[in-house]
């Protein structure tokens, strides 16, 4: 069985259920992150966006911490993956971030700390700058998918 048709995850009885979280942008602009709705919607998977989350989950993800995230696009992101992290009601969590934006160092890491404190989904992290090749960006993300695929 080559990799390409073990990743083939059509033929499940249930999709793997993944939610995409990042700024609005970079979720709707193919050419800034690769192609990735296509790429997973041809393996077979249901996405889920942190804008398509009900305002309400969110502001009840924020008001848990201790401190207050200024931004609307930081609370978003942040809030999604907050609440997919406790409600294990998808597969995993897929992060977009632009390597050069502040506030997305903070998110990655607070993201980063909060996952690892649940025990909910996995939650792969894909930094995105000049130099990120689709073909790593591929891989990395086939190997995500099989993870996950085998968790389930």
């Amino acid at each position: 069985m080559t990799l390409s048709t073990k990743l083939d995850l059509k033929d499940r009885n249930e999709p793997l259920k993944i939610a995409l979280v990042g700024h609005r942008y970079l979720l709707n602009d193919s050419l800034s992150n690769l192609n990735i709705k296509e790429n997973l919607a041809k393996k077979g998977v249901d996405i889920i966006t942190s804008e398509q989350m009900p305002r309400k989950l969110i502001e009840d993800q924020m008001n848990k911490l201790d401190y207050n995230m200024y931004f609307d696009y930081v609370r978003e992101i942040l809030g999604t993956i907050m609440y997919f992290q406790e409600n294990n009601t998808i597969d995993g969590l897929l992060q977009l971030a632009v390597f050069s934006c502040g506030p997305d160092s903070i998110i990655l890491e607070l993201a980063s700390r909060y996952s690892q404190r649940t025990s909910g989904p996995p939650l792969l992290q894909l930094v995105i700058d000049e130099l990120t090749s689709e073909v790593g960006f591929s891989t990395r993300l086939e190997a995500f998918l099989d993870m996950v695929e085998r968790r389930t």
